[in-house]
């Protein structure tokens, strides 16, 4: 198994996951950009302007238009998580067999319930973590008025306090980080999935921490190509996540297929190696013969290299 921080190297990512896009660009490329529409309809923003007096019929109106949006937005984030769950199962295809299919993207195994629950969750805890941000400029305000703080003193207070909650707030946001691909790639409940990323988290937050400043450059290189450059970003991005995660918590080899933890073997969060579908624990680890032959086996990620890890035993 990689090491997870070389697992989360970015630019050992970035060149397997850019290779991986290479080798199916139908089902990675196509896929992605379909998930990436999806979730474009999802975050425009909706404005409001009444004004003036406005009677009852207004605000009735008013709240069967938010009732809708929110409507629309569920079914949105349902209609992507769908999605997502069989885009991250075409890019585990693709590095266990080398190949994969433009139809694997609708198929999501069953996963992406499990997948729009965590991504729920996730965003109620985005929503929780804005009330530990508030309480740096409250207390500067109370103290400017108890102790007639002065401008200057007040903002130093908040961005003192800033500073002091950004860290922990990075702490859990780098420990759910992979709780998305965990949710679909593992046999696992929502609880699960967060306890998969944050055990994967342990110890590797610094190597984390640069892989998420690395997505952002790509991000922003992609907003400075005139705006187009953003989609191929986001689709490397959402690449890159699913190769680290499944890089970091498998044993290298292809063949066999995803099932449960049980039929896996060990976790590798425990220190015991896990195939996570990349190997088949009773046959030798090889590529499956309905893949294109070629000199190597495909491996842009180096996930194949450790040969001296032994079988996993029954």
């Amino acid at each position: 198994m990689m090491p997870p921080a070389e697992a989360f190297r970015p630019l050992r990512c970035l060149q397997s996951s850019w290779a991986l896009l290479m080798r199916a660009p139908l089902p990675l490329w196509v896929g992605g950009l379909i998930l990436f529409c999806v979730e474009s309809l999802g975050s425009g923003g909706n404005n409001f302007n009444l004004r003036g007096n406005h009677g009852p019929g207004a605000l009735v109106f008013v709240m069967g238009i938010l009732a809708l949006v929110l409507v629309l937005q569920i079914l949105i984030q349902l209609g992507s998580s769908w999605l997502m769950a069989g885009y991250f199962q075409t890019i585990r295809k693709v590095m266990v067999e080398g190949q994969a299919e433009f139809e694997d993207l609708f198929r999501p195994g069953g996963r992406w319930w499990t997948l729009f629950l965590v991504r729920l969750v996730f965003f109620l805890v985005v929503l929780a973590s804005l009330l530990p941000l508030a309480i740096p400029p409250t207390v500067a305000m109370m103290l400017s008025e108890v102790l007639d703080l002065s401008s200057a003193g007040a903002v130093a207070v908040t961005v003192l306090g800033e500073l002091a909650v950004l860290p922990m707030l990075a702490y859990v946001f780098l420990g759910l980080a992979f709780a998305g691909p965990a949710a679909v790639l593992e046999d696992c409940t929502v609880a699960q999935a967060f306890g998969h990323s944050w055990d994967l988290a342990h110890g590797n937050r610094w190597q984390l921490l640069v892989f998420v400043l690395f997505s952002i450059v790509l991000v922003i290189a992609g907003l400075l190509l005139c705006c187009v450059g953003i989609v191929p970003a986001t689709i490397l991005i959402n690449v890159m996540w699913c190769e680290a995660y499944i890089v970091a918590t498998a044993r290298p080899g292809a063949g066999g297929s995803a099932g449960s933890a049980t039929e896996r073997g060990p976790d590798p969060r425990r220190g015991e190696p896990s195939d996570q579908g990349l190997v088949d624990s009773s046959e030798p680890a090889d590529l499956d013969p309905s893949a294109p032959a070629t000199d190597e086996p495909f491996d842009p990620g180096r996930w194949r290299e450790e040969a001296d890890i032994p079988p996993i035993e029954d």
